[in-house]
């Protein structure tokens, strides 16, 4: 008779199988939620293009329902003319957005007969020419209004003008005002 038999051995609890392979998958499960936190929390998460207003003119193809990830690793010097960013609308706290920079602190910015100049000169948008053509195909230009007409604006420090890439069905600087860097939430790369 052997001595170490588990029945024999008295006070000791008996072990369930498979507890180890249970408590091995909690773990494991745990561990990844803690790793998808603090990705998504820290560096980078997923977004669902919320409207068509990057779309049909994107560079990148933002079309609603589609899925992107934003980086929230962003510097200052990230923050240029060009860059797509995600951000929390100036007013309305839930409610987040996907626009271009189009000028960046202690730029004029200006809008003459839908066309884009920042500091006097016009800015080429290949981006936002195939949305003017559409446009101008469909409908008149509607003069004198914020979406074609918009008199000189200086940014303060720290302001973005964000424009949408479909300028003509996306709401943006023109209406809200410039965007103080502390909403802009995160980077979206091409």
């Amino acid at each position: 008779m052997n001595l170490r038999h588990r029945d024999l051995v008295p006070n000791r609890e008996r072990k369930i199988k498979g507890a180890g392979l249970a408590t091995g998958l909690v773990l494991a499960v745990l561990l990844g939620l803690l790793v998808r936190w603090i990705i998504h929390g820290w560096f980078i998460y997923p977004l669902e293009i919320p409207d068509e207003a990057m779309a049909p003119a994107s560079d990148m193809n933002l079309k609603t329902g589609e899925v992107v990830y934003v980086s929230r690793m962003i510097a200052s010097e990230d923050l240029k003319p060009g860059a797509v960013v995600v951000f929390r609308h100036p007013d309305l706290e839930d409610t987040r957005m996907i626009r271009r920079i189009a000028a960046t602190p202690g730029q004029t910015v200006e809008i003459r007969d839908g066309r884009l100049y920042v500091n006097g000169n016009l800015i080429q948008e290949t981006f936002q020419e195939v949305a003017y053509q559409a446009l101008t195909e469909k409908r008149p230009i509607l003069a004198d209004s914020a979406w074609d007409q918009m008199p000189p604006l200086r940014l303060g420090d720290g302001e973005y003008f964000l424009l949408a890439d479909n300028r003509y069905s996306g709401l943006d600087s023109r209406f809200f005002g410039p965007v103080p860097a502390s909403r802009i939430q995160g980077l979206i790369s091409p």
